[in-house]
């Protein structure tokens, strides 16, 4: 008997069969082992067919007492024979498992789809069991010291490989090498909304949004080994690089854990509406180069919201109903109070924020008897407009939204400037809200107390009045609009046209009371070197004085209209006349109806004229609007004007 293998946990036995026996006999052997430093008396045993034996899960290093012998089975009769020589084998000592770093090839530079081979090499008594770890997944075990894995396809994602062995002695070993794998770059936008997709659903490209004067970014993250050269483009053709100058900074930098990941970015101060571009950001290596396209959107600084509270109290609407009275009208707070609905008129005036919302109404399919909430003004509230209130109120308030973004408000500071006694001038000011949508203003004009009314489009800020007759009280409103619809008229404002003079009212009446009391005091002055001479020529009989009826009544500073409040009756025009100034339907529809012809602008803006109008009424024109260029020369009727105690009421308030 000899041994010929050991380890810490196992013996491997062989020895001869017996000297003499019968080549017919069957016979099998049994071992008997145990340790001999223990106080054990019995044997272990295990039986063979084989002259060879490896007896396993033996202690490390330990003694054993060893000796095998011979069974001989005849008739079903098993005889033992004596025992063979004894034998005395240690095991090895136990050593805990060690594992070097795994080996990779090739060694410098593993590329995205290549194939890889990685060698894990462990040692320990008794043998480790050794594991190939990638990403933390196992990939393969193996009882060995050498064990060769090859991996194909390889992708970036494998950035770790790990070897582990273990034997059941002492701890575990892993080792984990990171390696990075080759790839061509990937671009990736960092911030922005998608909004195109490829055919995965993946976004291919993106926008930024912004806001005129605010700070806008771009940022690009890059995934790519070796290190890229990174760059953002104005163009699709990449030609047009972006240069960190003006407005303009881009910065790049590295990722601090991942060698392969980069990141560039550009910052855009002050932002305006020429950045509203696209831009490209690219990223090149030895492996190949990757572009990805984002937009920067530009915005408007947002509008303000309407301060509803603030115009309901203005508007005189109760306490109790002010909380209605939100950032908009809130309808679930008026389903709660139902005696506020006699107020909801003011309310919705608020809410219409000075435009004419009919137009939208129309298009949403509230019904023409509703169409009056649309307008913003004070309705007659009865049982029928209470149903219209609440049946519509999506509708209508559905459409005050969109008005806030696209429709404007009435023009402002609408003021007279005289000509002659038959012609004047009017002049406004932009709305206030949403200026730049207005593509049209229309003026309209009638004489006090009558259904005569007149209207007049044009594109300038200005218009001339003619064909007005001397001592006539007109009543004047403007509105702006396009083709959603239009604005609510501005206050009336009432001007009686003289010989010398016009005496009218506007929006806004600014005092000049130094310069009325020093044209008072001219005038005395003159008046009293007059008398005086008059009074030096008469003493000296050089004038005589005689008296003559006037041919016809004149002109002079008794005119009639001087300070005098105008008295005109302000009652509402009737309904029947609101047909064709309605903005219930679109601008264009308004525009069919041709505008009178007794009034003109100017004929380069408007793009309307008076077919009757005299050659010698551009003069006039041209005069006026010289007048408006330079307000501090003043004439003698403007000097007048300054004088005049000005009256306003609301004598279009149904005029709509």
């Amino acid at each position: 008997m000899a041994v010929d293998g050991h380890s810490a946990t196992y013996l491997q036995l062989n020895w001869n069969p017996p000297a003499v026996s019968h080549p017919e006999d069957i016979i099998r052997y049994r071992l008997y082992y145990k340790k001999i430093s223990s106080n054990q008396t019995t044997f272990s045993t295990v039986e063979t067919d084989v002259t060879t034996l490896k007896l396993r899960r033996l202690s490390p290093n330990t003694q054993y007492f060893i000796f095998a012998t011979a069974i001989l089975i005849k008739n079903g009769t098993k005889i033992e024979s004596s025992p063979s020589e004894t034998l005395f084998s240690w095991t090895d000592p136990a050593f805990p498992a060690y594992v070097e770093a795994p080996t990779i090839h090739p060694i410098n530079m593993v590329t995205e789809g290549s194939t890889m081979t990685v060698l894990c090499i462990a040692m320990g008594t008794p043998l480790p069991t050794v594991t190939l770890y990638l990403n933390g997944h196992p990939l393969r075990s193996e009882v060995t010291r050498h064990m060769v894995t090859m991996i194909h396809n390889v992708t970036r994602d494998m950035g770790q490989v790990a070897c582990y062995a273990d034997n059941g002695y002492g701890t575990p070993m892993q080792v984990t090498r990171s390696i990075t794998i080759s790839r061509k770059p990937t671009v990736t936008i960092l911030n922005g909304m998608p909004t195109n997709l490829n055919n995965n659903g993946a976004p291919t490209f993106k926008t930024v949004k912004a806001v005129i004067g605010d700070i806008a970014y771009v940022k690009c993250k890059v995934d790519a080994f070796p290190a890229p050269t990174v760059a953002i483009f104005r163009d699709r053709g990449l030609k047009q690089s972006v240069q960190s100058e003006g407005r303009y900074t881009i910065t790049a930098s590295g990722d601090e854990e991942d060698s392969a990941l980069f990141y560039i970015t550009l910052k855009i101060d002050n932002v305006a509406e020429d950045d509203a571009r696209e831009f490209y950001c690219h990223a090149n290596n030895t492996l190949g180069d990757n572009s990805v396209g984002v937009k920067l959107d530009i915005t408007d600084v947002p509008k303000p919201v309407i301060d509803m509270r603030s115009c309901c109290s203005s508007q005189n609407v109760s306490t109790a109903c002010l909380s209605i009275c939100s950032f908009s009208l809130d309808l679930d707070v008026l389903a709660l109070q139902p005696n506020c609905l006699p107020e909801l008129g003011l309310m919705m005036n608020c809410a219409s924020d000075g435009s004419d919302h009919r137009h939208c109404c129309s298009e949403a399919g509230v019904p023409k008897t509703c169409l009056g909430w649309c307008r913003g003004e004070q309705v007659k509230v009865d049982t029928e407009q209470e149903v219209c209130a609440i049946e519509q109120s999506s509708s209508i308030l559905g459409c005050f939204h969109q008005g806030q973004t696209n429709l404007p408000s009435p023009p402002q500071n609408v003021r007279v400037r005289p000509v002659d006694k038959n012609s004047a001038k009017v002049f406004w000011d932009i709305p206030k809200k949403n200026p730049n949508s207005v593509e049209l203003y229309r003026v309209f004009l009638r004489p006090t107390a009558t259904k005569n009314t007149r209207k007049f489009d044009t594109v300038q800020r200005h218009l001339l009045l003619e064909g007005l007759t001397s001592g006539i009280t007109y009543e004047l409103a403007v509105k702006a609009g396009n083709s959603k619809g239009t604005s609510q008229l501005t206050t009336t404002l009432k001007f009686v046209t003289g010989d010398e003079f016009i005496i009218a009212t506007s929006p806004q009446v600014q005092s000049n009371a130094g310069g009325a009391v020093g044209i008072v005091m001219a005038v005395l002055v003159v008046v009293a070197m007059v008398i005086f001479v008059v009074y030096i020529m008469k003493r000296n009989n050089m004038l005589v004085l005689s008296a003559k009826k006037p041919v016809s009544p004149s002109v002079s500073f008794e005119n009639p209209f001087y300070g005098v409040r105008d008295q005109t009756s302000t009652s509402p025009i009737p309904e029947e006349y609101n047909v064709h100034i309605s903005s219930s339907r679109s601008w264009q529809n308004e525009m069919s109806q041709v505008p009178d012809s007794g009034c003109s602008s100017n004929p380069s803006s408007s793009g309307q004229s008076s077919p009757d109008t005299p050659q010698k009424k551009s003069s006039n024109l041209s005069s006026s609007a010289t007048e408006e260029a330079n307000p501090t020369e003043k004439s003698i009727g403007s000097s007048f004007f300054n004088k005049i105690n000005l009256n306003r009421d609301n004598g279009f308030k149904q005029f709509q």
